[in-house]
């Protein structure tokens, strides 16, 4: 039983939401300050899709992701288009391409007059492209968000273990960003994913205070393949993603309540 989960203290800064698999969803809205679609599993599960339509009856946020990291390139756009037409959730996240700017750029601007408030994703193959993007992107998007998946992240960090690389490339990027008085304080930004829990530390500040929403999957993932956090965090990622084992029999609940305790640690 995870009814405990009621107990888990939500008087944070940034809202944060863990991806579940399909039987945990309605307990998942116990341990989500807001919920987290990734559209491409609309079309493997009905329930899926009214599980989120049903939050957004309720009140609560909707984030709609276009499963570029589950896909390894953004979900169809005109299929995207109607599942955003049917859901109207509350954020949708612009197609984006990885490490590619001047397509996400494009992208944004095709996208940003379509009905409904918008994310628009940073995408670069250096940091000056994606000071770039986000100049140009930014005036036309609703939210910002930083990916911790971008092999940049391994470039300006060679030696280290690519899980640790892409820990501090995406505080190095952010506040590379910062310095050039590139971000706009007043807009609301979203951290997209995670390769180790611990990051999240790095933003308590203040400075930080931009960033309003997270999702990971990493608490419950870890959890369900029976990976304990440490009070530190994680050495190492699974390699597994959540859509992985989406539709599998659930194992090790205390052990993913156990794990996101942990992870509010961290905000």
């Amino acid at each position: 039983m995870m009814g405990s989960f009621k107990t888990i203290n939500k008087e944070i800064m940034k809202k944060i939401s863990h991806e579940a698999p399909l039987q945990l969803l309605q307990k998942s809205r116990i341990f989500n300050d807001y919920d987290y679609a990734l559209v491409h599993l609309f079309e493997q599960s009905e329930e899926y899709f009214d599980f989120f339509k049903m939050s957004l009856k309720l009140g609560r946020e909707v984030i709609l992701d276009n499963s570029v990291f589950e896909l390894g390139e953004a979900y169809d756009s005109k299929k995207y288009c109607k599942w955003i037409d049917k859901l109207q959730p509350t954020y949708f996240v612009i197609p984006d391409k990885f490490c590619d700017m001047e397509v996400t750029i494009d992208n944004v601007k095709k996208w940003h007059t379509y009905p409904g408030k918008k994310m628009g994703v940073i995408q670069g193959n250096t940091l000056e492209e994606f000071k770039q993007c986000y100049e140009e992107i930014e005036p036309l998007v609703d939210k910002v968000a930083i990916s911790f998946a971008q092999p940049l992240f391994e470039k300006l960090f060679p030696i280290l273990d690519k899980d640790v690389a892409r820990v501090f490339g995406r505080i190095y990027l952010i506040n590379y960003l910062l310095v050039n008085d590139v971000i706009n304080k007043d807009k609301d930004h979203h951290l997209l994913g995670a390769s180790l829990p611990q990051e999240f530390i790095c933003y308590r500040h203040s400075s930080y205070d931009f960033i309003k929403t997270i999702d990971t999957s990493s608490p419950v993932l870890h959890g369900l393949l029976g990976v304990r956090f440490k009070e530190y965090g994680l050495k190492q990622k699974v390699k597994t993603k959540m859509a992985d084992i989406f539709f599998d029999d659930i194992k090790n609940e205390k052990l993913v309540e156990y794990n996101i305790k942990i992870m509010r640690t961290f905000l």
